[in-house]
């Protein structure tokens, strides 16, 4: 009787152990989700915005503000979005970084989240945790001049904000600017980015 009973405790004791490790890759895997999901959504919102800025602009001298506004490190943009889809996925955002990328036509947003179930593993019991990025790269007008941000005027070439405040300024002087055509507007800029999760640990 003693050795059926340590049998059973046996075979409960494993089956305990089981049901631990399939939970944890269960959240292990929602942990995971959510971190793509934050990274994805923050990502798509700062193209979002950015497009919107764009257009808005679009064919003034204010377009070369712009291009140089998109070069600066963006710490805000795209967190409430971010968190939202975290916590449609069970999860918190913990950490939320545009690192800086060696193109000036690519963007990346990391996000860091942690799961709100805690899970037991033995004795200790914590957070499944998971780290994302998603990178957002100029596929349209927007191009590289000469190592910063630039857009693509309608003869092809690629101006920096310096050349862009001059070509976008319809009258100089009150004369009509004979470079004004060159200036691309909004319906060139339309699509302008592609956004996709390129990294998770």
């Amino acid at each position: 009787m003693p050795a059926l009973l340590g049998a059973v405790f046996g075979a409960f004791a494993i089956m305990l152990g089981l049901f631990s490790l399939a939970r944890g890759e269960e959240q292990s895997a929602r942990s995971d989700t959510a971190a793509d999901a934050a990274a994805l959504a923050a990502a798509k919102q700062w193209h979002s915005e950015a497009l919107m800025a764009l257009t808005a602009t679009a064919g003034t001298s204010a377009i070369a503000a712009t291009v140089t506004a998109m070069s600066a490190f963006q710490p805000a943009a795209g967190l409430p979005q971010a968190m939202q889809f975290a916590g449609a996925n069970g999860a918190r955002v913990i950490g939320y970084s545009w690192p800086t990328d060696l193109s000036p036509t690519t963007w990346t947003v990391e996000v860091e989240v942690e799961q709100n179930d805690e899970v037991s593993t033995g004795d200790t019991a914590h957070r499944m945790r998971s780290t994302s990025r998603a990178k957002v790269e100029a596929i349209g007008a927007l191009c590289n001049a000469g190592g910063v941000l630039g857009l693509t005027l309608n003869t092809g070439s690629c101006a920096d904000p310096a050349t862009l405040a001059i070509v976008c300024t319809p009258t100089i002087g009150g004369t009509p600017n004979p470079r004004y055509v060159d200036c691309p507007q909004a319906p060139f800029i339309q699509a302008e980015f592609d956004t996709a999760r390129t990294f998770v640990d």
